[in-house]
């Protein structure tokens, strides 16, 4: 990859940004090196790369979401902020629970990341992975202490959103791990209900 002198430091942090997300290690290595921000934050959501490399989305779309484990593994150790935040409050280890990246999730809270941060609709990254159904996730995010009943802010918890999904393997999981099944949500449904 070569990068032309004439291009402004917005455009070479659009490539950084682009390159992570797709999974190009070579290329976010070189854009590291040249003096990008590891830290910049693009497009509609302001993520940075390792929001990008977290969830693994690819540019076109023509693959299935994948988190990018190497590429995360050396954006941390060139100084990514683990604990970063999207225009919604997301963090990557949010970003990695919803696509269902468990080796990502797991480099990320090797790095420091709070298991039990939430976004600005009070979602943990618990919640996230219980909507998608990502039961290997989900017994990560439990073993390293997530809290199990936390709500967000319709006062679900992940037991309801597992429910609502139709993910029976999550939902058992969660009951496993202490989820209460009777607490209700703001429209006063309960997970049992779902």
């Amino acid at each position: 990859m070569t990068f032309e002198p004439s291009k402004s430091k917005r455009e070479l942090e659009e490539e950084l940004w682009r390159a992570a997300g797709d999974g190009h290690l070579e290329n976010v290595r070189e854009l590291i090196e040249q003096g990008v921000n590891v830290n910049c934050n693009f497009g509609w959501n302001k993520a940075t790369p390792l929001h990008k490399a977290a969830l693994g989305e690819p540019r076109w779309r023509l693959t299935s979401f994948r988190g990018h484990v190497g590429v995360v593994e050396f954006l941390l150790k060139v100084g990514a902020q683990v604990h970063s935040r999207d225009r919604y409050g997301a963090t990557p280890l949010h970003n990695a629970a919803r696509g269902g990246h468990g080796g990502v999730a797991e480099l990320l809270l090797k790095a420091g990341a709070q298991i039990d941060s939430w976004d600005m609709y009070k979602d943990r990254p618990l919640h996230g992975a219980a909507a998608g159904g990502h039961v290997g996730v989900v017994e990560l995010l439990l073993k390293s202490g997530a809290r199990v009943d936390s709500t967000d802010r319709y006062g679900a918890t992940p037991l309801h959103n597992a429910a609502r999904g139709g993910h029976g393997g999550v939902a058992e999981l969660l009951l496993k791990a202490g989820a209460q099944i009777d607490s209700w949500d703001m429209v006063r449904v309960s997970a049992y209900y779902r």
